[in-house]
């Protein structure tokens, strides 16, 4: 009687394993930021937020590494390192916006309107 061909394939350590891990894809880093569309008066202040995502082995940084900044300089208000902004004097459409720093290149967006509340 002849033996199976798993046997030898086990003495031989080619048969499969009992537990297969998927394949590690590449990490892909995500950032949002909220509100998205916030409208505000004047001089008037609104708190952004981000949230990241992190490698699964990968550093957790007790401040997320973001860098925020108004896409229209200065003219556009201003925004601190907490992500407090403070809207110009001048009504308009403004874009505030948040880096990784430990990705740079992976950024959002949010859009604020600021127009006098009447």
């Amino acid at each position: 009687m002849r033996a199976p061909l798993l046997l030898p394939a086990l003495l031989l350590g080619l048969a499969m394993p009992t537990a297969c891990q998927a394949p590690r894809g590449k990490f892909q880093p995500i950032l949002k930021i909220t509100p998205k569309a916030p409208k505000v008066a004047p001089g008037a202040t609104v708190s952004f937020s981000a949230t990241i995502n992190y490698e699964p082995d990968g550093p957790r940084y007790p401040r997320q590494p973001v860098k925020w900044s108004v896409a229209e300089g200065e003219k556009g208000g201003t925004i601190t390192r907490a992500g407090l902004y403070t809207a110009p004097g001048l009504e308009g459409v403004y874009h505030v916006r948040a880096e990784r720093e430990d990705f740079p290149g992976v950024f959002a967006e949010a859009e604020v309107t600021v127009k006098a509340m009447r």
